[in-house]
């Protein structure tokens, strides 16, 4: 078995058995009743494994080993997001066979004197979605590298999006390099980008040379637009497979890398492309009280208003309730949710409270 499938198969010890629907052993059951009496439990407790991998408890942050049934809106985040980690794992498994394949195919190359034709031949992918799913798929199983060039200005929503993959396969071992043009240097949505994947190891150069667009995985795949035929980016790219063209694409990427300039912010003034850059106006101060902010963190732990109100010391939750609707009206928002996501992404989660 290849080492991903046993790494996969792992790990997956830790979440639901999606093979079928959640369901409470009776062990458990009976453990979820002394949590619902308000009894101290602890992890060794029977149960406790199988309540905690479904979701179902959360911790009190004042009282050592008290726990309270969570939310069901909570639960079910919990049990959907487990569900989507483990389909996107399946999916990694599932895109890395055919290079897993690939890979048997050159070792018996190397007696057989041929690699088979079909494993090598290079096909153009129709539209920009179908390119995304199929690089998405091998991007996902890289093991070693990738190389990357791209022209023009980096789009925000791009970056956002592609950062939280790209960290993961960075701190899997997978070394990431790419070029990009100049113009880049001074957007801040772009140093963003740059300074959060430097942080685990990425390495980014500039040039103010023209550029063709490019992505290159494992030495194995690579992905480039349709110059000879003349389509457009949108039309599709060619899937080149070709070990002679990919050794090719390779060393050109190398000598534009020793052309290219490290990557350095210094005496650059930065640029704000989109006027919601959270980097526009920077909050020198926090926006909440240091209830509201203890509110907030017992609803992002998966507490009700009730439970809150008991911990603070309250007989209602008038008082909690009132403090949401204040902020919610300051933000702009109009949920509970809203206001739970900004406070878990924004300075004021990190104030430290007496």
């Amino acid at each position: 078995m290849p080492e991903d499938a046993e790494r996969i198969m792992d790990e997956s010890d830790s979440y639901p058995d999606i093979s079928r629907p959640p369901v409470l052993t009776d062990v458990a059951r009976a453990l979820l009743r002394r949590v619902l009496k308000a009894e101290a439990i602890c992890a060794d407790d029977p149960g406790f494994a199988e309540l905690d991998r479904l979701g179902v408890l959360v911790r009190e942050p004042y009282r050592k080993n008290v726990y309270t049934l969570a939310q069901r809106s909570h639960i079910e985040d919990q049990l959907r997001g487990a569900a989507e980690t483990q389909m996107v794992k399946a999916s990694q498994f599932a895109a890395g066979i055919r290079p897993f394949l690939d890979s048997i195919d050159h070792e018996s190359a190397q007696f057989c004197g041929d690699i088979s034709r079909s494993n090598r031949e290079s096909y153009f992918i129709n539209g920009v979605d179908g390119v995304h799913e199929v690089m998405s798929s091998v991007t996902y199983a890289a093991e070693s590298e990738i190389l990357a060039v791209q022209p023009g200005k980096r789009k925000r929503h791009l970056l956002e999006a592609s950062a939280p993959r790209d960290i993961k396969l960075m701190q899997r071992g997978v070394v990431m390099r790419t070029i990009y043009q100049r113009v880049n240097l001074p957007v801040a949505h772009v140093r963003r980008y740059v300074a959060r994947l430097s942080e685990v190891g990425g390495h980014f150069r500039v040039t103010d040379a023209p550029l063709i667009k490019m992505v290159m995985i494992d030495r194995s795949h690579a992905f480039i637009p349709d110059v000879a035929g003349g389509r457009t980016h949108v039309a599709g790219a060619w899937h080149v497979r070709d070990p002679g063209v990919l050794g090719y694409i390779a060393e050109l990427f190398e000598y534009e890398w020793m052309r290219s300039a490290p990557w350095d912010e210094a005496d650059t003034p930065i640029e704000y492309d989109d006027e919601n850059d959270p980097d526009v106006v920077p909050e020198t101060k926090p926006i909440t009280t240091p209830r509201q902010r203890t509110i907030l963190r017992g609803i992002c732990s998966g507490h009700s208003y009730d439970q809150i109100a008991r911990m603070l010391g309250f007989k209602g939750v008038r008082t909690i309730g009132d403090d949401m609707a204040e902020l919610k009206a300051k933000k702009g928002f109009s949920t509970n949710e809203e206001l739970a996501f900004w406070f878990a992404t924004s300075p004021d989660c990190a104030v430290k409270d007496d």
